[in-house]
């Protein structure tokens, strides 16, 4: 790997580049507890609607979008049991309990401030790394939302991954082949790894794990960036037109299988 002069404000070190995969890296683990404790949630709120909206069954289009992704590929069927890494304040569990009623539903989440009363719904509130496997086994899905390219050591998260042995495995991360994301990505968030689509294909071959699906995603009814008039939200959630298939889009979302 080659240093660039992409240097992160967070971690106060350049990133490398990986010619063999074309993605960028932080190589050197850093402490960052005390900057998650006191910095991240203030300064990374995009999506997170208010804790009121969520026991009101009420989520924005981005949670919603994934769900309608995640049903248009994989078939559900009744009392799956299914894990969420790094679920924030639950959108993700609101929108799939709304459509689709999980067996068991568990969070991963340090902030106990999320927490939110389901019947179906459990918390850990911990870091995934201290987790016991077994406690998780066998579920159906892990889903996790922009969190991999937090991951220091991605080789000790896939073989924790491998011990739950989930059915699926649907995640989505910053694109970094889209010029606006990789800077944004590269200078101003504590990102360990910024990823292309041949990173993750070489991951997913490194680990074992099958790729079920794969697209680069640009949001429609909901942008980071920019601001999304109101009926082009509420004619999204008519019509289900949340994102385009784009080869230049803002995130990689895929859905990997053990082989």
């Amino acid at each position: 790997m080659n240093e660039t002069d992409f240097y992160n404000k967070i971690f106060k070190i350049n990133n490398l580049y990986c010619n063999n995969c074309n993605s960028y890296h932080i190589v050197n683990e850093i402490d960052t507890s005390e900057y998650y404790a006191n910095e991240y949630h203030k300064n990374f709120k995009y999506g997170n609607l208010p804790k009121i909206f969520q026991k009101l069954g009420i989520t924005g289009n981005r949670a919603i979008a994934r769900f309608v992704y995640f049903k248009k590929k994989i078939n559900l069927k009744k009392n799956l049991t299914f894990v969420e890494i790094g679920g924030g304040k639950g959108d993700n569990f609101t929108v799939l309990n709304k459509s689709y009623k999980p067996k068991i539903y568990t969070i991963i989440e340090p902030n106990p401030e999320y927490n939110l009363n389901h019947k179906n719904l459990k918390y850990k509130n911990e870091m995934f790394e201290n987790i016991d496997s077994e406690e998780l086994r066998n579920s159906h899905t892990i889903f996790m939302f922009h969190v991999l390219e937090h991951i220091f050591d991605l080789d000790a998260f896939f073989v924790k991954l491998k011990q739950i042995s989930p059915e699926y495995f649907y995640f989505e991360v910053p694109n970094c082949e889209n010029i606006t994301v990789k800077e944004d990505s590269l200078f101003n968030h504590p990102h360990y790894h910024h990823f292309s689509k041949k990173s993750l294909e070489i991951l997913a071959q490194k680990h074992n794990f099958q790729i079920e699906n794969s697209n680069i995603i640009e949001p429609v009814s909901y942008h980071p960036y920019k601001k999304v008039g109101k009926f082009k939200k509420y004619f999204s959630r008519i019509s289900g037109l949340h994102e385009e298939i784009n080869s230049n889009g803002l995130y990689l979302r895929m859905i990997f299988k053990l082989k």
